[in-house]
């Protein structure tokens, strides 16, 4: 008898994606301080749209321009 592997998936919401990959950035960026391709990345980041009602897009901003200013050494 041949079992059948059946396998579920849950849709994930866009905002929880980008959740959890904000979230990775910032558990990257405690772990150690950042290199240069972490650097790179973060700098090449698109900027998101501020609002007062949002400050984590003023906050995600600073770092995306601060990864553009300054190397590793500095980091």
């Amino acid at each position: 008898m041949n079992a059948a592997v059946v396998k579920i998936q849950h849709p994930v919401a866009a905002e929880d994606q980008a959740r959890a990959e904000l979230y990775a950035v910032l558990a990257r960026l405690y772990s150690a301080p950042p290199d240069a391709p972490v650097l790179a990345l973060l700098g090449a980041s698109a900027t998101w749209p501020e609002d007062p009602a949002t400050p984590v897009a003023a906050a995600w901003n600073r770092l995306v321009l601060a990864s553009q200013a300054m190397d590793a050494y500095a980091a």
